[in-house]
C-alpha cells in the first residue's frame, strides 16, 4: 500500500477488497486505499475493448508525492490486465471447440451465475 487508507472504513470494507459487479459489463475493485473500475465494451462475438481506471480520493491526489505513489497502482493494473486477458482469450478459444460445451456452474462461479440470471431477467417480459 503506497497511499494512506481511506478514512472511516468499517467491517469487511476495512479488511480487504470488495468486487461488486454492475451488470452487464462493469466491475469495481474497492480496496482500502483506491478503487479500480473495469469497463467492457463488446465489439463483436470475439472482440471486447477493456477500459481500466484508477480512482483516488481528493486528499490522496493533493499529496506532493501522489504521482510517484500512484505509479505503483498503475503498474499493478498494467500487470494484471494482460494476465487476465490471456486467461480469458484461452477460455474463449476453449468454448469455441466442439468439446467446449458449457456445463454446470461450480460454487466458485457466483459472478457467472449472477450474470446468466441477469440476462434471463432482461429477456423475461413483465
Amino acid at each position: 500500500m503506497a497511499l494512506p487508507r481511506f478514512p472511516n472504513l468499517a467491517g469487511r470494507y476495512a479488511e480487504g477488497t470488495y468486487y461488486p459487479c454492475l451488470l452487464p459489463s462493469t466491475l469495481f475493485g474497492f480496496t482500502v486505499d483506491c478503487v479500480w473500475v473495469f469497463e467492457l465494451y463488446p465489439k463483436g462475438p470475439d472482440l471486447t475493448t477493456l477500459v481500466a481506471a484508477s480512482l483516488f480520493s481528493k486528499e490522496q491526489v493533493a499529496r506532493h508525492d501522489f504521482a510517484a505513489k500512484a505509479e505503483r497502482y498503475y503498474q499493478r493494473v498494467d500487470t494484471i490486465v494482460p494476465e487476465d486477458n490471456e486467461a480469458v482469450e484461452r477460455q474463449q478459444q476453449g468454448l469455441c471447440l466442439p468439446v467446449g460445451l458449457s456445463g454446470k456452474f461450480t460454487h466458485m462461479e457466483t459472478l457467472c451465475h449472477a450474470f446468466d440470471n441477469w440476462v434471463l431477467d432482461q429477456m423475461v417480459s413483465s
